[in-house]
């Protein structure tokens, strides 16, 4: 029946002449199908193995943009900085350390292409390529990168998901053309922006409504941030600026010496709703639409926590 339904969906693309996205569905389930059968060789010679679907690594909060609804917080940041790039090399270090596999590993920001160091950084991940099967960056169309970083994402065969948000996208066909001429493989989703994982700053919801918010969440991205594995990013960016109280169970810190591939494991699987998921709004396909890319002048203010 699923067959069916994505013929019929293929069908579709193929009549409305949006090759581009046909192309990225055909390439996306031929690569899911590889996955499925190395994940389960994997599996079966090693039942205890630690596989994340994803996790990104975030190498900036400086953007080109100011979204006000951005679902990783950076419309509150009022002295946005890069990640030190040696604390990104150590970061992914640490994630190798104690993971077997990962389904799609992506660097994120903020807007990726401002970090003039990511060639050093896709250079470093490749030592780990037995380790991950898509290596991703996303990009909001607003900067060309330099023929180094070009050439070092042909190198490490990065996949590029483009956020087009109409005009503030200001260079994505001089993005998209370079791309094409390093081929690079690009995809630029389609997507209807909802408005999704906002600060709450009511702490006294009732701990059913909390745990709803958390069980039905779809986001399933990890987020890697200063040494510490998230289970998102609205949960990493919160924690960094402490929109929410320190607290231990938000995050599992992969400084720690102590922590086991087990441990991983566990978290992965918990129950438990971490406590920074009381100041979330939540993210659900059935909550309304957001203006694309609403921009605001300055950073919004907020509560913040201090330890």
């Amino acid at each position: 029946m699923k067959i069916i339904t994505k013929l019929k969906k293929a069908l579709k693309l193929f009549r409305a002449g949006d090759f581009q996205m046909l192309f990225s569905r055909v390439y996306e389930n031929i690569m899911l199908l590889k996955l499925q059968l190395k994940l389960h060789i994997k599996r079966s010679l090693n039942p205890n193995c630690v596989i994340l679907s994803a996790v990104e690594v975030i190498i900036t909060e400086k953007c080109t943009l100011k979204c006000k609804n951005c679902a990783n917080l950076l419309q509150y940041y009022s002295h946005p900085q890069h990640i030190n790039i040696q604390q990104v090399i150590r970061d992914i270090d640490l994630l190798m350390e104690h993971v077997d596999f990962i389904h799609t590993l992506s660097l994120i920001g903020g807007e990726t292409l401002m970090v003039k160091e990511i060639p050093e950084i896709l250079s470093h991940i490749q030592k780990y390529k037995k380790k991950y099967f898509y290596l991703s960056i996303t990009t909001s169309g607003t900067i060309v990168p330099s023929e180094q970083t070009l050439s070092a994402m042909r190198k490490a065969n990065v996949f590029v998901s483009i956020s087009d948000y109409g005009d503030k996208s200001a260079k994505l066909n001089m993005l998209v053309a370079e791309f094409k001429k390093y081929k690079i493989t690009y995809f630029i989703p389609k997507k209807d922006w909802r408005y999704i994982q906002q600060v709450v700053n009511d702490q006294n919801r009732k701990i059913e409504e909390i745990n709803r918010v958390f069980q039905e969440c779809p986001t399933n991205c990890n987020s890697l941030l200063n040494g510490k594995l998230y289970l998102c990013p609205f949960l990493a960016h919160g924690d960094s600026l402490k929109i929410f109280p320190v607290d231990r169970r938000n995050y599992i810190a992969l400084t720690d010496k102590s922590i086991t591939k087990e441990d991983i494991r566990e978290w992965q699987l918990r129950e438990n709703t971490p406590p920074g998921c009381r100041y979330c709004s939540g993210n659900s396909p059935d909550l309304p639409l957001i203006p694309t890319a609403e921009q605001v002048a300055q950073a919004l203010p907020y509560h913040k926590f201090h330890a």
